[in-house]
């Protein structure tokens, strides 16, 4: 018999099947705008659903010291608190440090949890004299498939294992910070190739590595499993091009670099038949150019992150873009007659669904003609001038932002221009009357915008998750107010 959630609403009672409700809960714990104390409150509806937001939700564990006082408060709490949603850890982000005496005691209790975790986040204060909390083992981590570490002094040590089962991981994310630690390295990279999709090498800011340990790895990414990572990040001090061409089936994410950009860059994009996500810089027109007709031959290209650092030149000739027929995100740092070359024919596409505009605005018209004639993008993101020639101007996008039909989240930096007032914008005057924005958020890496004049009613104030030198604000529609 198929289980039914109870609801009711101004005295109607009425059942939907149990599976439907939850992945209605679900979506709402999945909607990163709705306040977390409200995500949290819907488990007081039935047992069911508790039990659902502790499995999909309530499953994280940070902590930033791991003594024997935080065990014993963990253990007790798992074994006896029957109205805590946290039952099951899948993720733990652990700081560790080498004032903290890691004991047959800790290491006991980590185990009995290790077996759940799904996510593993190591982070060491002191690479050097840290203790290691757990070998990375599949006895120990059996459904680990998320791993990050740094390598320390103590995984160098003769008594540490050398031949490891390691857990089947997917995505490895590690620091490393010494050249010696290069053949530490290789043996993990060798224990998790059968699994591996997603890697990322870091080697902090001033890694100490002779051009012999270098070549040694970069010799041994060369050829690593070819195609199959889906996603790499590496250190710029190896050479990208190699690696990146041994995964040219498989790889869904590229990223240009220092020593790898420009054509040579766009050559490999165009060989990729899986590529999903794309972040590069372009320095001449040529590139502008090639790229805008690129675009729209990867059907599996969704996500495009550009940046163009063309130098002015009034003899330059630019394309203007084609129509987008597969993109659904495009952030973009230009100028803002760059800008109209790819806003202007993409006037009526249907794919585009996020903008995301990371430099300061200033005359807005590539912007309102876009918005004026686009019905697909659902988020926008712009940092704006927030005073804008005069106030009739900020007036007039904020009603091409109220009249945009299928705009949801739109999100808002503000750059202060002096000796002008906050209060002179008009920029959120017209918002509330939107039938389609569902959240804003305003904020500014510059100036403090609490005297700017914020959205009106039905938009409620909640918590900003964003976190910068000065408070951002963000509302949502018709209430959730959680303050």
């Amino acid at each position: 018999m198929e289980k039914k959630s109870k609801l009711i609403t101004h005295n109607i009672n009425f059942n939907i099947p149990h599976y439907l409700f939850i992945r209605i809960v679900k979506i709402i714990l999945d909607n990163t705008q709705v306040p977390e104390k409200y995500k949290i409150s819907l488990s007081l509806i039935n047992k069911s659903t508790f039990n659902s937001i502790s499995e999909l939700y309530c499953n994280t564990l940070r902590c930033k010291a791991l003594t024997e006082e935080f065990i014993n408060d963990l253990n007790s709490h798992l074994t006896s608190s029957g109205y805590c949603l946290l039952k099951k850890i899948k993720t733990i982000e652990i700081q560790v440090n080498d004032k903290v005496m890691i004991n047959t005691f800790i290491r006991d209790s980590l185990k009995k949890i290790s077996t759940s975790l799904e996510t593993l986040k190591l982070e060491y204060q002191d690479n050097i004299n840290a203790p290691i909390l757990l070998p990375i083992t599949r006895d120990h981590f059996p459904n680990l498939i998320y791993l990050r570490m740094p390598i320390i002094e103590e995984h160098l040590k003769p008594e540490y294992p050398e031949s490891v089962h390691y857990p089947p991981l997917q995505s490895l994310y590690i620091q490393v910070v010494k050249g010696d630690y290069i053949h530490y390295l290789i043996k993990m990279l060798d224990g998790v190739k059968d699994t591996l999709l997603h890697l990322t090498i870091v080697t902090g800011y001033f890694p100490s590595f002779t051009s012999v340990e270098t070549e040694i790895l970069q010799n041994y990414l060369n050829i690593y499993k070819p195609n199959q990572l889906e996603t790499i990040q590496l250190t710029e001090t190896l050479n990208l091009h190699p690696i990146y061409k041994n995964q040219i089936r498989c790889i869904k994410s590229l990223k240009d670099g220092k020593h790898f950009k420009g054509m040579e860059f766009l050559d490999l994009v165009e060989s990729c038949s899986q590529l999903e996500s794309l972040n590069m810089t372009v320095y001449t027109v040529a590139e502008f150019n090639r790229i805008s007709i690129m675009i729209n031959t990867k059907p599996t290209l969704k996500k495009l992150l550009l940046e163009v650092s063309i130098p002015r030149n009034p003899d330059d000739v630019y394309e203007i873009w084609d129509e987008f027929k597969y993109l659904e995100y495009l952030e973009i740092y230009c100028s803002e007659d760059k800008l109209g070359y790819i806003l202007y024919p993409n006037h009526t596409t249907k794919s585009l669904k996020t903008l995301k505009i990371t430099f300061s605005l200033f005359t807005h018209n590539a912007l309102v003609d876009f918005l004026l004639h686009n019905q697909s993008l659902t988020t926008l993101y712009f940092s704006s001038n927030i005073f804008i020639k005069t106030s009739e101007d900020s007036k007039r996008i904020s009603r091409k932002l109220a009249h945009h039909p299928t705009l949801v989240n739109l999100y808002i930096n503000l750059n202060k221009n002096l000796p002008k007032q906050p209060s002179d914008t008009m920029l959120f005057d017209q918002l509330h009357k939107s039938h389609s924005i569902q959240f804003i958020e305003l904020s500014s890496t510059s100036f403090d915008i609490e005297k700017v004049p914020k959205p009106n009613k039905p938009f409620f104030e909640i918590p900003s998750k964003t976190i910068s030198k000065y408070k951002s604000y963000a509302y949502l529609k018709n209430g959730l107010n959680y303050n």
